[in-house]
This record gives C-alpha cells, sequence and structure tokens, in this order.
C-alpha cells in the first residue's frame, strides 16, 4: 500500500504498471499523469494538455498506459482525445474520440504487438488503434438482450483476446482474438 496524503491522487482514474515497476497514475482532477516508484516515491509529474487545439478546454486525463516504445497514451475526457505523449510530456499524436466523462470514461490497454485498445462506453464500443496510428478497428458490443453494452475497463490477454467489463449489463465481455 502507498499512502496517498490529503488529495495526492486526485480523483485518480487510471493506473498502469510498466515494465520497470514504475506506478502511472490518471489524475484526472489535477490535469496530469503521476509517476511513482513502488515506495510511493514520485519520479515525474506530466502535465496533460490535450494538444493543439485544445487550449482552451480543461484536460481531464482518465488513463494511462505506457507503450514498449516508451510512449505514453493517455485518454482525456476533457478534449476527448487519446494523446501519445513522450516520457517528458511532449505531444507526439492526437486522436479524436466520441466525447465521454470522465467517471465512465475512455480507458487504456495494450497488446504485445502495441496496439492501443479504448474503451467508448457511451458508444458501447471498443477500438483498437496501431501502434503507429494509421489502422483503426472497432467492436459494437451488445449485452444479451440485445442492447448496447457500456464498457469500462479492458485488458487484453498473452492470446490478443480482449476482455472489458460492461458496467450497465453487469458483465465481463471477450471479444476472441482475430475478430
Amino acid at each position: 500500500s502507498i499512502p496517498g496524503g490529503q488529495n495526492r491522487y486526485g480523483d485518480a482514474r487510471g493506473l498502469y504498471v510498466d515494465s520497470d515497476g514504475a506506478i502511472w497514475i490518471a489524475r484526472t482532477r489535477q490535469s496530469d499523469v503521476l509517476k511513482l516508484d513502488t515506495d510511493g516515491n514520485e519520479l515525474a509529474a506530466i502535465s496533460i494538455t490535450g494538444g493543439e487545439g485544445a487550449e482552451d478546454k480543461n484536460s481531464q486525463p482518465v488513463d494511462v498506459v505506457v507503450g514498449e516504445n516508451g510512449a505514453l497514451y493517455v485518454t482525456d475526457s476533457g478534449t476527448a482525445r487519446l494523446l501519445q505523449l513522450s516520457r517528458s510530456g511532449e505531444l507526439l499524436e492526437a486522436w479524436a474520440l466520441a466525447p465521454f466523462n470522465s467517471v465512465d470514461g475512455a480507458h487504456l490497454a495494450l497488446d504485445r504487438e502495441g496496439r492501443v485498445y479504448v474503451t467508448l462506453p457511451e458508444q458501447g464500443t471498443v477500438i483498437r488503434i496501431s501502434a503507429d496510428g494509421t489502422q483503426r478497428q472497432s467492436w459494437l458490443l451488445k449485452t444479451p438482450d440485445n442492447s448496447r453494452a457500456k464498457p469500462v475497463g479492458i485488458d487484453v490477454d498473452v492470446e490478443g483476446n480482449i476482455w472489458t467489463v460492461d458496467v450497465d449489463g453487469n458483465a465481463v465481455v471477450m471479444i476472441e482474438a482475430g475478430e
């Protein structure tokens, strides 16, 4: 357990542990991503601005993952974008997403090939973006009664199956690898 102190984690919504054991936390209220070691020592706090054209909007990071190339991927509900940042916080790329709120916001996962998976809860969709950002694939998820699912948490297993939690349908959904 790493103590937080008063508001240290600032309505944190997402967490990721990288291959070096560093803990990355998307701090929604502070508009940044915090990097900690396993003892809770702060290694970095990277401000999230949303990128070009988003200066007038309040960035609200919801989730964070770190690619094998060292790039940070952050979903930002304030600007409705998926951001790719260098570890120093320089904006490398930004992709527009359908609007989402910070509570049921877009969450992230990575697969072994460096592809990024994003949940879009309000659209009932999971999207996959290739590591270079050029290819997209999406899946519309339905509940057993054929209504639209609301996927929030997500992960990809070693075989490439995509797992997500449907908070409206009260179910765990798997999308088989290769679908």
